[in-house]
């Protein structure tokens, strides 16, 4: 009778934690879907706004030569000036619309799957853009120390993925106010190291080997699924390279290691 109920037991277990998994399996699903969505809404929005940006460009150009016209005529000194500041005004602005564009684009380019030489580099400033453009804190400020690196055979939109992610929990770990370092650094041995590290809080010591497995967070619910460290891991994984997390007191240190050649090289 013992030996039956502790069968059972184990068996009803073993069942609950098999729902659960699948119940995990099935959110992810769900989120990569919308994921897939957002990049197609993503790429529509890009494509729609390179034409009116165009047109706005043209026109643009039309009225600085209507001001420089302006300039070789009697008309008053402040109409022009204010015409000339208005016109550096919008273009000022055209030039941020068309890098929220190119990044629009950038972003929902599926991923080549093919490794070419890349520049570090600007992957991590495109993934910093990424990052800025669509967070509402207004008072984390990321700060950028870029080295001299060679090229790294990836492909670049995988890779920005993975330092998206990082870049975004560390901004996560500040909350509305605070610091986020991004550097890049190449190591005697030839492998390249890019470190972003923060002010916040820190993470709890037995939290530190925990916190790149799939489903493991410590946010609040509806805050994050516990996937954006797993997947900035396999990426790196991906490339022969390791994600290690370590606190700076304060804050945390997250440090990508990459190897002279990547694996796939």
């Amino acid at each position: 009778m013992e030996v039956a109920w502790r069968r059972e037991f184990v068996e009803r277990a073993a069942l609950e934690a098999a729902v659960k998994q699948l119940q995990a399996t099935q959110d992810k699903l769900v989120q990569s879907e919308k994921m897939a969505a957002l990049g197609r809404l993503t790429a529509g929005v890009a494509h729609e706004l390179n034409n009116p940006l165009f047109v706005m460009g043209t026109n643009l150009s039309m009225m600085q030569d209507a001001v420089d016209a302006l300039g070789e005529t009697d008309a008053p000194g402040p109409i022009r000036q204010r015409l000339a500041d208005g016109v550096r005004r919008l273009r000022s602005a055209l030039g941020r619309a068309s890098v929220v564009s190119e990044l629009l684009r950038q972003f929902s380019t599926p991923p080549s799957h093919r490794d070419v030489p890349t520049d570090l580099n600007a992957v991590v400033e495109m993934s910093i853009s990424l990052v800025a453009m669509t967070s509402r804190r207004k008072e984390v400020a990321i700060h950028r120390e870029f080295g001299d690196l060679p090229p790294f055979d990836c492909d670049s939109q995988s890779l920005s993925q993975g330092f998206v992610n990082l870049i975004e929990n560390a901004c996560d770990a500040v909350h509305e106010r605070g610091n986020v370092w991004v550097s890049t650094r190449r190591n005697p041995d030839g492998s390249t190291v890019v470190c972003f590290r923060d002010d916040g809080a820190g993470i709890p010591a037995d939290h530190l080997n925990k916190v790149t497995e799939p489903f493991f967070t410590t946010k609040e619910p509806g805050k994050g699924m516990g996937l954006g460290l797993a997947v900035a891991n396999s990426v790196v994984e991906k490339y022969g390279g390791a994600l290690a997390f370590s606190n700076a007191n304060p804050g945390t240190v997250a440090m990508v290691t990459l190897p002279m050649k990547s694996r796939n090289s």
